[in-house]
């Protein structure tokens, strides 16, 4: 069960979501949002086409020792199967979709 603070876009504010599981598919909800993924063995991210708009944003942290890696339909740049949150707790990795199917990755990331 994830756990977020209420958010309304425009406010300021980031929702921030507490991802304790080993897996997670973002959704449009998740534009915005602060997700920490807290599973000591780490999480793999699902990031589809087509569920995001251009100018959606998202934001990853890495809380624990597990690496959290990327799977999908979606082009990322780099692209998502050579890239994975360094394998270092604190590490931060944020997606900006251009379009509905492509996101540009950028921070803390290290070769899958």
């Amino acid at each position: 069960m994830c756990c977020c603070s209420p958010f309304t876009p425009g406010d300021g504010r980031l929702a921030i979501v507490t991802e304790p599981n080993a897996t997670r598919t973002l959704t449009a909800a998740d534009a915005g949002a602060y997700i920490r993924f807290t599973n000591a063995g780490g999480c793999v991210v699902t990031v589809n086409d087509g569920v995001f708009a251009p100018g959606d944003w998202v934001m990853l942290r890495q809380v624990a020792a597990g690496a959290v890696s990327f799977a999908g339909s979606a082009t990322l740049t780099p692209p998502i199967t050579n890239v994975a949150i360094s394998g270092q707790q604190g590490a931060t990795v944020g997606l900006v979709f251009d379009t509905a199917d492509t996101a540009d990755v950028t921070g803390d990331l290290q070769d899958a």
